[in-house]
């Protein structure tokens, strides 16, 4: 089990123990899955719909960079640590948990 944040749209970010399995974040996201990363930190990506615009999901957070709309995320979120010499998803750990909660916890986010 592993921790992270999910970020459904139109609800707070919440903590979530969850296995470490591809049918398990395709069920969260609704559909295939790709991993973003929306800022510096490299050990933390979100995953998200591969397919979510194009299937008209409804719009989760918006990203801007100096005060320009740069993109939409839609659908539902999860927010997972990673692993960068595995590749592998990993325990988000506390002190993380705690930053993308507050992170996330807005309709906007700035990068």
């Amino acid at each position: 089990m592993i921790n992270a944040v999910q970020v459904n749209v139109n609800e707070r970010p919440k903590v979530i123990s969850i296995e470490d399995d591809l049918d398990e974040y395709q069920r969260i996201v609704g559909g295939f899955i790709d991993f973003i990363q929306i800022d510096d930190d490299e050990d933390v990506n979100v995953i998200i719909n591969d397919e979510g615009k194009l299937m008209g999901l409804d719009i989760n957070k918006l990203i801007y960079h100096n005060n320009d709309l740069i993109d939409v995320l839609v659908g539902n979120l999860l927010v997972v640590g990673v692993d960068n010499l595995t590749g592998n998803v990993v325990d988000l750990p506390k002190e993380k948990i705690d930053y993308y909660m507050n992170y996330f916890d807005s309709p906007y986010i700035r990068i």
